[in-house]
């Protein structure tokens, strides 16, 4: 008897750790989604200056035309001051900034994820970005 109530306790100690480990997981997708919404807001609230839309028009419509003209350029082997220069001209046309840039890049997705195009930026392109 004290096999099988030791048998038991375990299996309930061990489905609490899975339900845990799953509240967890949900708790930090939860916590990325919300941050990822605030960004879009932050963006939309910075370019309602020049566009109007939704969050979800200026996701569906506008960040992927801005992405191409904002981050794919710096992606260039090359990319000199003149690149960056153009990059950030066309930034300040819709009153975004650097962290904007990072938001734009966060929430990319298929070929321009994140981790796909931080790669593809080169270390002298990033830093003479980040300074100005």
């Amino acid at each position: 008897m004290g096999v099988a109530q030791d048998h038991g306790d375990l299996r309930s100690l061990s489905k609490r750790c899975k339900l845990d480990l799953a509240h967890r997981r949900w708790l930090g997708q939860n916590s990325k989604q919300g941050k990822l919404q605030r960004q879009l807001t932050d963006i939309q609230i910075r370019m309602r200056l020049r566009v109007s839309g939704s969050r979800q028009e200026i996701r569906e419509q506008y960040m992927p035309m801005l992405a191409a003209k904002i981050v794919l350029p710096l992606t260039q082997q090359g990319a000199g001051a003149s690149v960056i220069e153009e990059t950030i001209d066309y930034m300040d046309e819709y009153f975004l900034g650097k962290e904007d840039w990072d938001a734009f890049v966060e929430l990319g997705v298929d070929v321009m994820k994140e981790e796909l195009i931080l790669k593809k930026i080169p270390s002298t392109t990033k830093s003479s970005f980040t300074r100005l």
